[in-house]
Order: structure tokens, then sequence, then C-alpha cells
């Protein structure tokens, strides 16, 4: 009777904890989606729109915000991969880790360049144009990650 109390609670916490796993990387997939979404709106009004230089610093600050939670929540996400994906989903985290790092650097040229007195718009619109197209790779890529590590 002891036994099969011990497996039947042993069962159930595995199945809590796989549960779990699978809510927390749900959630992860679905936050990480939703930060690149973020930054390519924020970036994207940027490259396409006139503005003033305030509402270009205004969606350069959203834009390095989402980018800097979509970082961390991808971090998370890798961190909580179940040993099973870890190998395929490897490469995936590499390309992912790549693109935030390319979108970082053109945020950053994209900051200092508004913090200039006289900013040039054409630099304005390229940084934040390859900040928007490396997020877009992005999250191509978690998309990808996300459908081979789903079994």
């Amino acid at each position: 009777m002891k036994a099969l109390f011990t497996s039947i609670l042993a069962g159930g916490l595995m199945f809590a904890f796989s549960s779990s796993f699978a809510q927390t990387k749900d959630e992860s997939h679905s936050k990480l989606t939703e930060h690149h979404s973020k930054v390519t709106e924020h970036a994207g009004k940027i490259k396409d729109n006139e503005s003033s230089k305030e509402e270009y610093k205004e969606n350069a600050g959203h834009a390095g915000k989402h980018l800097e939670f979509a970082k961390k929540t991808h971090s998370e996400l890798k961190t909580s991969m179940p040993e099973k994906h870890k190998a395929v989903a490897k490469p995936h985290h590499e390309a992912i880790e790549k693109h935030h790092a390319e979108a970082a650097k053109h945020h950053k040229a994209l900051t200092d360049e508004l913090a200039k007195e006289k900013h040039d718009k054409a630099k304005v619109k390229e940084h934040a144009g390859k900040m928007h197209t490396s997020v877009t790779n992005a999250e191509a890529e978690h998309q990808k990650l996300k459908s081979k590590t789903s079994k």
C-alpha cells in the first residue's frame, strides 16, 4: 500500500512539474513573440514615419526596453529547455542571440545619433530599419525553435 501511494505521489509530482514546464515554456514563447513584435512596431514607426526628434526618441526608448525584455525572456526560455531538446535547440538559440546582439548594436547607434544636437534623419531611419530587420530575423528563428521543441 505504501509503495502504491509513493508511486502515485511520484507520478503526480512528475505530471505537475512537466505541466508546469509546458505552461512556463508556452508563456515564455508567447512573451518572446510579444516583445519582438513591440520592438518591430516601435522601430517601424521610426523607419517608416516622419516624426519629431522627441517622437523618435520615445519610440527608440520603447524599442530598446522591449529588446531587453526579449533578451531576458529568451535567456529564461533557454535555461528552462528540457535536456531532450537542448541539442536541437542550440543553433536556434545561438542565432537568436546573434540577431539580438545586432539589434542592440543598431539600437545603440540609433540612440547615439538621436543624442546629437543635429541628428541625421537618414542614419536614424537606417539604424531603426536594421534593428527592425534583426528582430524580425530573431522572431523567425524563434518560430523555428518553437516548432522543433514543441514535441
